[in-house]
């Protein structure tokens, strides 16, 4: 979920150009629309954090989980927008299957993507 189209258009490239698949999706209703209408389910749910607090981030992912719009198994990963320098290049499991990222740069993005996807958490 990226509402920005600059971010969202390097967010996409990027984790693409790992081999995997992007759907992306604008905002809340749009993900709604997007899940209802897939096949297979994602395997991971990645937001990026723009403009809207922390807590209210967690609670649209709670709602879409309550709601079962996605799987509570789902990994939901968070990308953090403003954070003090220390925390960059670190992870935090905010839920059971809910984490929060302070990019230092996409490797880590991906490495996060591989622990999640093989239970390595």
């Amino acid at each position: 979920m990226e509402e920005d189209n600059d971010v969202r258009e390097l967010l996409v490239e990027s984790i693409s150009s790992q081999n995997y698949h992007v759907l992306v999706a604008v905002n809340q209703e749009n993900i709604v629309d997007l899940f209802q209408n897939l096949i297979e389910p994602p395997d991971i749910f990645l937001v990026n954090q723009v403009k809207i607090s922390l807590e209210e981030y967690l609670a649209t992912i709670r709602d879409i989980y309550q709601k079962n719009i996605l799987s509570a198994d789902t990994p939901t990963v968070i990308l953090a927008e403003r954070y003090p320098d220390y925390l960059t290049g670190t992870e935090k499991q905010l839920d059971d299957n809910i984490f929060i990222v302070y990019l230092k740069n996409a490797k880590q993005l991906c490495d996060l993507f591989y622990r999640l996807l093989n239970n390595e958490q």
